[in-house]
C-alpha cells in the first residue's frame, strides 16, 4: 500500500468515526463534560466575618542592629516580622488568643530585647520602643524556669 493510499484511508476512518457520533450522543458527552467541570470546580466557601479581633503594633528599632520581632500571647511566640536598625514598622496581630502580649524582638545573633507588655485594642494601634540595651527577661507567671530561662539569664548551664 503506498503512502498516498495509506493516508486516504486514515481520512476515510476519521470521517466515518466522526460521523458514528450521532447528535444526542453529542449532547450528553457535552453535559457529562459540563457536570465533571463544576463537580471539580465546586468548593465549600464560607463568607463571613472573622469573630477573632484583629490588632495593630507599631515597633520602633532604637538599636544599631535589625531584630526580628515576635509576639507572645499564652500560646507560644508567633512572628511579626523584621525591623531595620532605627526604622519603624507596623505590624497586624490577628487571630490572638487575649489582647495582653508579650512582645519580644531577637538579633541575628540571638541577643533578646525584651519582653515588653502590650494591652492591644481593636481599632488602635500600640507603639513599642526596642531599646538598645536588652531589657531583662522576665518568666511569665506560673511557669516553671526552663533550660532557656536558664542560659538567657546565665548564658550556658555547667557542663556535667
Amino acid at each position: 500500500m503506498s503512502a498516498k493510499s495509506a493516508m486516504g484511508a486514515r481520512s476515510a476512518t476519521s470521517a466515518s468515526a466522526r460521523s458514528a457520533i450521532t447528535p444526542g450522543a453529542r449532547g450528553r458527552l457535552a453535559a457529562l463534560v459540563l457536570l465533571v467541570a463544576v463537580a471539580g470546580c465546586a468548593r465549600a466557601v464560607s463568607i463571613g466575618t472573622d469573630p477573632s479581633p484583629v490588632y495593630a503594633v507599631e515597633v520602633r528599632n532604637a538599636t544599631g542592629t535589625a531584630v526580628n520581632v515576635f509576639y507572645e500571647a499564652g500560646d507560644g511566640e508567633r512572628v511579626l516580622g523584621n525591623v531595620q536598625a532605627g526604622a519603624t514598622e507596623r505590624f497586624v496581630v490577628a487571630g490572638s488568643a487575649r489582647p495582653d502580649v508579650r512582645i519580644l524582638a531577637r538579633t541575628a545573633g540571638g541577643t533578646t530585647y525584651g519582653p515588653y507588655e502590650v494591652r492591644l485594642v481593636a481599632g488602635a494601634t500600640r507603639a513599642v520602643v526596642i531599646e538598645s540595651a536588652p531589657a531583662a527577661y522576665s518568666r511569665p507567671p506560673n511557669k516553671a524556669p526552663s533550660h532557656a530561662d536558664f542560659r538567657r539569664s546565665f548564658g550556658n548551664p555547667p557542663a556535667r
